[in-house]
């Protein structure tokens, strides 16, 4: 995150040659993924490093007691339910009037409601992965108690990292998404090719720079979000 503010933040000085400027890695989707119990952590099954697909189970909880208050729930549910098939019989056989009936399908929709509350904390003692990636950090433990929206896990999706510059706001002349360019990444010293898929929508009156984000033309092995190195462009010819 420092390097990433000290890209943005350089002066017109950051680019090396008139057609070469610095870039950094970094991926398309990441996110924090926080609780929103108050529960004990039961398992975190990924490590730091390790990869999960989409859906795949990153945090579970143990959740018995909200568990139990949803069977609670349900219990009260089938018995309004069983009630209310009472009183609609004895309706029909003019036993009961139109108030216990009304009165006996008010309290069938109220442990309907009551079921709905308690299956939502069930349905919240899972985070399941909003897309495919690796693990960056675990920030929690299992067997530990956490407060809601406490952090939990850092994940990132590798499946496509974007490349993202900083350009003199004077290459705005030719400089425009679909651009190719070369990126020469600095801890592998290999060169990869990409091209330009968007330009910032403010100019840093100041640097007189814009931000320039593009994506390599496919992934390449060895090459991660966080990696940094030199993107050369080629202007037209004037």
């Amino acid at each position: 995150m420092v390097l990433a503010v000290a890209l943005l933040a350089a002066p017109p000085a950051f680019a090396q040659s008139s057609d070469s400027v610095r870039a950094m890695l970094a991926p398309v989707n990441e996110a924090v993924l926080a609780g929103e119990l108050a529960a004990r952590i039961d398992a975190l099954p990924f490590q730091n490093g390790e990869r999960f697909k989409k859906g795949d189970t990153l945090v579970s909880f143990d959740c018995a007691a909200f568990r139990a208050a949803l069977a609670e729930a349900r219990a009260s549910l089938k018995a309004a339910d069983q009630s209310v098939a009472n009183v609609r019989e004895l309706a029909r056989l003019k036993s009961a009037g139109q108030l216990e009936l009304q009165l006996a399908e008010s309290e069938l929709e109220k442990q309907r409601a009551h079921v709905d509350s308690a299956r939502v904390p069930v349905d919240r003692c899972i985070i399941r992965a909003p897309f495919s990636g690796r693990v960056v950090e675990r920030r929690a433990q299992p067997h530990e108690s956490v407060p809601p929206g406490q952090p939990l896990l850092a994940i990132l999706d590798d499946s496509q990292i974007e490349v993202r510059m900083v350009a003199p706001s004077g290459w705005l002349k030719w400089l425009k998404p679909g651009v190719s360019f070369g990126l020469k990444v600095d801890e592998t010293g290999l060169t990869y090719n990409g091209k330009v898929t968007r330009l910032g929508a403010r100019i840093d009156a100041v640097s007189q720079s814009v931000s320039v984000v593009g994506l390599l033309d496919k992934r390449s092995e060895g090459v991660i979000a966080g990696m940094s190195g030199s993107a050369t462009f080629v202007p037209p010819a004037q």
